[in-house]
């Protein structure tokens, strides 16, 4: 028998014939693992594990800034290690911490070790962009005993772990008024609306659009010229309420429409250091469509000190919940449908592109 320069042992066999000697790879994991059983010189094959238990999953999935836990409990016989650890191949993409405790089980006289393991993303230096196309991929944890005995199964749980936007995650506005309100149904069977060309930066404006209901759901009713309008939105697991949503967003019009603005500035908003606007976006890049300029990866929070950012526009296009901008229709806004797409930028929030879309029905023009 030998190692080779790799480190993996092979077992040489000699013969009569030609090759008079062959070599194979030993599998030494699988001798060291494999049970025994009860023989004459060896009347005991009791592992000395009595038994282990975890909360663990089959996956986990891990969003910007997150981490996940669950518990594992270790019983060995009395006279054996007590430890539990936890590895990756991939330190580059997850951080592990095993914290452990003794705990007293009903039925036993002594302690078991109970481990808590927390899976979250490495840390990463470099820019929130290469952050985002650097970490999210999918990698296994492997939790094992210490006491590997040779008379045991194998005592080694793996978990997948998947780092980015978790699957089934939506956003989705609140709305003030039930489906069912008579106001509502109006608008859910083939309602259809135009925009005057005095109310767009579409040339020759729109007309006959149909409405989709299920995209925008029962519209809000604002009063145009009101205090300002900021809408609440919630995150969901497929169909379960997960939170309410509090990170940074911005809006845009769907149909060109223009008539709107924002009732806070930078300075109102405690902004240090100038905070991007829809007028530099257009104006560094001409002709694109709004959809296509301002992204978590290139939004730049303004409560930061930057000498090289001075406020120079005090407009502020950013909304939460917390804070008191919002949207509002100008004196020259006409009656009628505004179709707004919101938008996630805060940086930290999440790997999701969160985006939802609304309607206001705008009166009193």
């Amino acid at each position: 028998m030998y190692y080779n320069a790799a480190g993996i042992l092979y077992t040489l066999t000699a013969s009569t014939g030609s090759p008079y000697i062959t070599s194979r790879p030993f599998p030494i994991e699988n001798e060291l693992t494999a049970q025994r059983y009860p023989t004459a010189s060896n009347p005991s094959s009791t592992c000395p594990i009595r038994f282990s238990s975890s909360t663990m999953q089959s996956i986990y999935y891990i969003d910007f800034g997150s981490n996940v836990s669950f518990q594992y409990i270790n019983a060995p016989r009395d006279g054996y290690t007590n430890k539990i650890s936890a590895s990756t191949s991939d330190a580059a993409r997850v951080a592990i911490q095993v914290s452990s405790s003794n705990i007293y089980l009903t039925g036993f006289e002594e302690p078991e070790l109970l481990a808590t393991v927390t899976i979250g993303e490495a840390p990463f230096e470099g820019t929130n962009l290469e952050k985002r196309l650097t970490l999210p991929g999918e990698t296994d944890i492997r939790i094992s005993t210490h006491e590997n005995d040779i008379q045991c199964s194998p005592t080694q749980d793996v978990t997948r772990v998947s780092i980015g936007c978790p699957p089934n995650r939506r956003l989705q506005r609140r709305q003030a008024m039930l489906d069912s309100d008579p106001y509502c149904q109006t608008f859910a069977n083939g309602y259809r609306y135009s925009v005057s060309s005095d109310q767009t930066s579409v040339s020759g404006g729109l007309s006959d659009l149909l409405y989709s209901y299920e995209t925008y759901g029962c519209p809000t009713r604002v009063y145009q010229g009101g205090n300002g309008y900021r809408p609440t939105f919630d995150l969901f697991e497929g169909n379960s309420l997960l939170t309410r949503l509090e990170a940074d967003f911005i809006v845009w019009e769907n149909n060109g429409r223009t008539a709107f603005s924002y009732n806070s500035s930078a300075s109102a908003a405690g902004c240090v250091s100038q905070p991007i606007t829809w007028s530099s976006l257009v104006a560094a890049n001409p002709g694109q469509d709004l959809s296509t300029l301002w992204y978590p990866w290139n939004h730049i929070p303004c409560f930061v000190t930057n000498a090289s950012r001075p406020i120079v526009d005090d407009s502020y296009a950013i909304i939460n919940s917390t804070g008191d901008n919002g949207i509002i229709l100008t004196q020259d806004a006409t009656d009628g449908l505004y179709i707004f797409t919101a938008r996630v930028v805060d940086p930290y929030y999440s790997y999701c592109l969160y985006e939802a879309q609304f309607a206001l029905d705008v009166y009193g023009s």
